[in-house]
C-alpha cells in the first residue's frame, strides 16, 4: 500500500475579513495523489489530462442529484441567499454549478474608472517582465506562448496581467469589464491539467498547455485588453454567449464555465491600468486574493 504525501496548505488573502487564511481544496487526497505521487503524475499526465476523460467526468459529475447538491453548499458554506433561484429549484449538481446570482449580490463601483474583476476567484496580478514571461506560482509563462501570436503579444509588452483562478467552490460566471466590443473568440487546443496551486507548483508550466481561448476586447476605459479562458481537469464545457464579433456593456455577462475548477487571464497594455498596491503587494508574496465578480481591483491611468 502507497503513501500519498500532503501537499502544503494554500494561503490566500480574504480581502473583507483583512486576514490570511488557508483555502479547503476540493478532493484534496485525490489532488494531492495525482500531482504528487508519482504514479498519480503518470496518470494525470498521460490519461486524464485527455479532454475527453474531462468531458465525461464533468458530464457524470453534472448529474449527481439534489443530495449532492445540498451536500456541497453545506460543506462548503456556499451563501444560498445570493441565489436567484432556491435550492429546490436545481434537479442536478451541473445546473447548480452554473447558478445564477441575484444582481444585487455583486455590485458594481459606480465610477467607470474603477477596473473591475471579470469573476470571482483567487487573484494574483504582475508587471510584465521585459521578456514577457508570466510569473504565476513558481512557474514562467511566455506571453507568446498563451496566446500563440507573437504579434499580439508584443503590443502588450510591460503591461500588467491579472490571473483569476476560479475554484469548484466560485461562481462560475464571468463578465465583460467595460463597455466596448470583440471580433471571434480564438480556440486554442490543448489538455485539461488542473489549475490548482498545487498542481502548478509541481509541473512544468500548464497555462501553455491546457484548452483556452482568447478574444481582444477594445474597451472604452482601458483599451486593449487580452482576455483568456482556460480550460481545467474535469470542466465539462467553457460556454460563450457571443463567439463571433460583440458589442458589450461593462457587467454583461460573457460566459461560464461547467463543472470544474477554471482560470481567467486579462492582460492590459503599459500605462493603461494601475492595480490595487493590496493586490501587487500580495501577488509579489506568491499569495492569492479573494475577489468577487465586479469587485474593484485597479484604476484607469488618467
Amino acid at each position: 500500500m502507497f503513501v500519498i504525501p500532503a501537499s502544503a496548505p494554500i494561503q490566500i488573502y480574504d480581502r473583507q475579513q483583512g486576514r490570511l487564511c488557508h483555502e479547503e481544496v476540493m478532493s484534496r487526497e485525490w489532488v494531492d495523489f495525482l500531482y504528487i505521487h508519482p504514479f498519480g503524475r503518470l496518470l494525470e499526465h498521460h490519461v486524464l489530462s485527455q479532454p475527453w476523460v474531462s468531458k465525461l467526468g464533468g458530464f457524470f459529475q453534472a448529474r449527481q442529484g439534489k443530495k449532492s447538491i445540498q451536500a456541497f453548499i453545506e460543506h462548503y458554506g456556499i451563501n444560498t441567499h445570493e441565489m436567484a433561484e432556491p435550492v429546490a429549484h436545481y434537479a442536478a449538481f451541473g445546473e447548480f454549478f452554473v447558478r445564477k446570482l441575484k444582481p444585487e449580490a455583486r455590485p458594481f463601483p459606480l465610477e467607470p474608472q474603477r477596473l473591475v474583476s471579470p469573476a470571482d476567484g483567487r487573484l494574483l496580478c504582475f508587471a510584465l517582465s521585459p521578456d514577457q514571461y508570466v510569473p504565476v506560482k513558481g512557474c514562467s509563462y511566455r506571453l507568446e506562448s498563451l496566446f500563440e501570436n507573437r504579434a499580439l503579444a508584443q503590443q502588450f509588452e510591460r503591461g500588467y496581467v491579472f490571473v483569476y483562478r476560479l475554484a469548484p467552490v466560485d461562481y462560475h460566471r464571468y463578465c465583460y469589464i467595460d463597455n466596448g466590443s470583440h471580433g471571434p473568440i480564438v480556440k486554442l487546443k490543448g489538455k485539461l491539467h488542473s489549475v490548482n496551486p498545487i498542481a502548478i507548483d509541481t509541473q512544468t508550466p500548464i497555462f501553455a498547455r491546457n484548452y483556452r481561448e482568447y478574444t481582444l476586447l477594445k474597451t472604452e476605459q482601458f483599451g486593449p485588453v487580452l482576455h483568456m479562458e482556460v480550460g481545467a481537469l474535469m470542466v465539462g464545457k467553457v460556454v460563450q454567449h457571443h463567439s463571433a464579433e460583440h458589442t458589450f456593456k461593462r457587467g454583461e455577462e460573457k460566459g461560464y464555465f461547467e463543472f470544474g475548477g477554471s482560470t481567467l487571464i486579462q492582460v492590459f497594455m503599459p500605462d493603461a491600468i494601475r492595480p490595487d498596491q493590496d493586490l501587487l503587494d500580495h501577488s509579489a508574496q506568491g499569495i492569492e486574493t479573494l475577489v468577487q465578480y465586479g469587485s474593484g481591483v485597479g484604476h484607469k491611468v488618467i
